[in-house]
């Protein structure tokens, strides 16, 4: 209940690959009193190759909101089989990630909640 009635900022950095199949997006959203989930704020839609670039959403939390869920979603891809056998591999492999990855995907990094 900290973060009631008090408006925020979520910054990040995100950077995209061969988006052509699917999107990414970044969305927030809150359960209200009567347990429905109500969207606060979302991204615009992440598509193609993109290199990092510095993303900011502000949103105001209501007196009303339970809990808060900041998700970071790509639609989509279940279609991309490479991605998802090489996904063990990816995150275990001390070689560049860049060299390895296959298309669709998308990438986020410092991710920050704080206030306006």
């Amino acid at each position: 209940d900290a973060a009631s009635d008090r408006n925020l900022a979520l910054t990040y950095w995100v950077r995209s690959n061969g988006l052509t199949k699917g999107f990414a997006f970044v969305e927030i959203d809150y359960l209200n009193r009567d347990n429905e989930r109500v969207i606060l704020s979302r991204s615009r839609k992440i598509t193609d190759s993109n290199e990092w670039r510095s993303i900011k959403l502000q949103f105001e939390v209501p007196k009303d909101a339970n809990d808060i869920f900041i998700s970071l979603v790509l639609l989509n891809t279940q279609k991309n089989r490479e991605l998802y056998e090489a996904l063990p591999d990816l995150i275990n492999s001390s070689v560049e990630i860049d060299e390895k990855l296959p298309v669709q995907a998308v990438w986020f990094d410092d991710i920050r909640l704080s206030q306006k």
